[in-house]
């Protein structure tokens, strides 16, 4: 059973950590933009306009899944985000 645990806003998307999967869902649209299992997440790479969340092998034909930030919102989430996928890639792939 996939159970919540985690929700973090990152305007104008959302990210939604469960137990076994990570997702980006798009606010205003309420719209799944991607998902990944969680111990298929290596951590995160910061980028001039958001970040990439790198995977440990392929998901999909991936090995990666972005996450746009606009120049208003890098300010206020790019360090706290960036930080949080890499404790989750550490908790799920010690």
């Amino acid at each position: 059973m996939d159970h919540f645990l985690e929700i973090k806003l990152v305007l104008p998307h959302m990210l939604l950590l469960t137990e076994e999967h990570l997702l980006l869902i798009e606010t205003s649209q309420k719209v799944l933009v991607w998902h990944v299992p969680t111990h298929l997440i290596a951590g995160a790479t910061k980028l001039k306009n958001g970040l990439i969340v790198e995977l440990s092998e392929k998901y999909g034909h991936r090995n990666y899944m972005g996450l746009p930030l606009d120049e208003r919102t890098i300010d206020d989430y790019m360090d706290d985000t960036y930080n949080w996928i890499n404790t989750i890639a550490a908790s799920f792939n010690p």
